[in-house]
């Protein structure tokens, strides 16, 4: 089954720009009632490509895909419905081998085929 989040209707429950500035002294921020921190990294990729936290702790939470990446980091992935009716991939970097885990970056690409691996 496929998993598609609407970016339109994320954009009503939270105001990411309200949360970062409040988190902005921060080296790393706990996002709030939920199982994982943001980096500033991520929190400022996620406030210049605009990508609200409700999608990212959306795919960190329930991710189509887990795919390994360098340093033993692992991508986090899903495709998504940017409103536009095409569909993108939206990679969340993270290290999970701590807890909570940390959210390093976090990008909307539309190489699918890139990324995306097939079982």
């Amino acid at each position: 089954m496929s998993h598609l989040y609407n970016r339109r209707d994320a954009c009503y429950t939270l105001d990411i720009t309200r949360l970062l500035q409040t988190y902005a002294q921060r080296e790393v921020t706990t996002a709030i009632a939920m199982n994982f921190v943001l980096s500033n990294h991520a929190q400022a990729e996620m406030q210049r490509r605009g990508i609200y936290l409700t999608l990212v702790s959306e795919v960190v939470n329930n991710p189509q895909q887990i795919v390994p990446e360098r340093s033993g980091r692992k991508a986090y992935q899903s495709q998504v419905d940017l409103a536009s009716g095409k569909i993108s991939l939206l990679r969340v970097i993270v290290e999970d081998n701590v807890n909570p885990i940390v959210v390093v970056t976090v990008y909307i690409t539309s190489k699918i085929i890139k990324y995306w691996r097939e079982s």
